[in-house]
């Protein structure tokens, strides 16, 4: 069996420890029980993206790059609106639509939520973020969870949550 194609987006300021702490538990896997997981690193045009330590990543493409992964992370921090552009958001449907498996960290999720694709669904992000997160999207379900998990989307609360959220699926 091919393993999953995991891609994780990442909007310029991304939270560092949410993505690697999403991709630990997949090193670990694939230690422990093989090449279950691949995983690759996109930006919205293919540039590389400062963290929000201010650590430049190379990504491996773009999101015409995409394809039809396993799984899209989306990963955000200070500043989600860089990621909320009309490319991005088409993205993102395009992926929902494809019952492509949609995860968002630490503020990933308001680029979801923008997108519309976590519109009746239980999402949680960043407590600092969590009351305008819950002001802006009514028709999400929020929680104060350290993540949620629901049927094809899944959010974490950034930080050490995504390394609790990642095994879940």
């Amino acid at each position: 069996m091919a393993p999953a194609d995991v891609v994780f987006l990442l909007v310029q300021r991304f939270s560092m420890i949410s993505l690697y702490g999403a991709l630990e538990p997949l090193r670990i896997a694939n230690r422990f029980a093989g090449k279950r997981f691949s995983w690759r690193f996109v930006s919205a045009d293919g540039n590389p993206v400062s963290a929000s330590n201010d650590i430049p990543i190379s990504v491996m493409g773009s999101l015409a790059d995409l394809g039809r992964p396993t799984m899209v992370v989306v990963c955000a921090s200070y500043d989600p609106e860089q990621g909320i552009t009309k490319p991005v958001l088409s993205a993102v449907r395009k992926l929902a639509s494809q019952k492509v498996l949609l995860a968002g960290i630490d503020t990933g999720p308001f680029i979801m939520a923008r997108a519309g694709v976590l519109d009746g669904y239980r999402a949680t992000c960043h407590w600092e973020s969590l009351p305008g997160f819950r002001e802006s999207f009514p028709r999400v379900q929020t929680t104060q969870g350290l993540y949620e998990i629901d049927r094809h989307r899944m959010t974490g609360a950034g930080g050490s949550s995504p390394i609790h959220l990642m095994p879940g699926w």
